[in-house]
């Protein structure tokens, strides 16, 4: 799929424009108990390699991302936020939109400093994820993975999060492979 993607004139668009139905909000009519957040995931993630990998002919300069495409990101970003307070918080959606959340705001580099305690929630509540570890790291949440790791031990939630112990090279070692 990233193949594919690199060949599309406007990549970050064609991927907001293929998940907006079902993320941030689900606005399909019908209503279906399949829940379209996982295959969301799996497009936002094929699309790190294209939007983040710089251009071999233009080179780190060419903004791989169009300001147009990450001022809809933020705003997509924005209304998921909201929606997820008014369920009852983050804590409260389901793994895949959370995930699928974290996944879109890594992915088209939109990540709020002031937004890292709501990141921090998520990575917490839904540790059991695999790409968690990953998605702490790349929203800056390196400095606090020990205090996640501690909080998680308290609650005996350490065995699938076993591999942020601290943040060391090793964790970084781990998390790129």
């Amino acid at each position: 799929m990233p193949l594919a993607l690199k060949c599309c004139m406007d990549p970050a668009k064609f991927i907001m424009d293929a998940v907006a139905d079902v993320f941030p909000v689900d606005r399909r009519e019908v209503k279906n108990p399949t829940d379209l957040a996982w295959a969301c995931v799996l497009i936002l993630e094929a699309a790190v390699p294209v939007l983040a990998d710089p251009d071999p002919k233009i080179g780190a300069a060419r903004p791989l991302v169009p300001w147009a495409a990450r001022e809809r990101a933020q705003e997509m970003a924005r209304v998921w936020k909201e929606l997820a307070e008014q369920k009852g918080g983050v804590e409260w959606t389901k793994p895949p939109d959370a995930h699928a959340f974290l996944q879109h705001v890594a992915t088209f580099a939109v990540v709020e400093r002031e937004d890292r305690g709501l990141y921090r929630r998520i990575v917490v509540s839904f540790s059991w994820r695999r790409q968690m570890p990953r998605l702490a790291l790349t929203l800056g949440l390196e400095e606090e993975m020990a205090g996640i790791s501690s909080h998680l031990a308290c609650y005996c939630v350490l065995v699938s999060f076993s591999h942020i112990v601290v943040a060391t090279p090793i964790v970084v070692v781990y998390v790129k492979c």
